[in-house]
């Protein structure tokens, strides 16, 4: 080994302004250490949102739902939040199922639900 390659410290990878796919979930990040899921390309019935996601070694904390996420998720009809979440208008766009949403307390689905349906798509339960 070269020497002082000992003593020279790993940099841990630093969170960044950026696009990443993670099973099937697109996310925007940024360098402040949240996410934005941008789109789900989804087929399945049941989708989960969770708390933080894993790009490149970094966690970032997602905070939202951007509009258009889940355009044409027709499927959709059970949401797992794992998060509170801001929800931006238009995110269930061409959905066609009434949804079941989940989240960590039924005071956080009571709060989750109202910011849901200001996004436009009425279908929440």
């Amino acid at each position: 080994a070269p020497a002082g390659a000992a003593t020279s410290p790993v940099k841990a990878p630093k969170a960044i302004n950026g696009k990443a796919t993670v099973k099937g979930v697109t996310v925007k990040t940024s360098k402040k250490g949240t996410a934005t899921v941008t789109a789900v390309k989804s087929k399945k019935a049941t989708v989960k949102v969770a708390a933080t996601i894993k790009v490149k070694g970094v966690t970032y904390k997602v905070t939202a739902i951007g509009a258009n996420a889940f355009k044409n998720c027709k499927k959709l009809s059970k949401l797992t939040l794992k998060a509170k979440v801001s929800v931006k208008k238009g995110a269930f766009k061409g959905c066609k199922k009434t949804i079941k949403v989940t989240a960590a307390s039924k005071k956080a689905k009571k709060a989750q639900l109202k910011k849901l349906k200001k996004s436009g798509y009425k279908k929440f339960k």
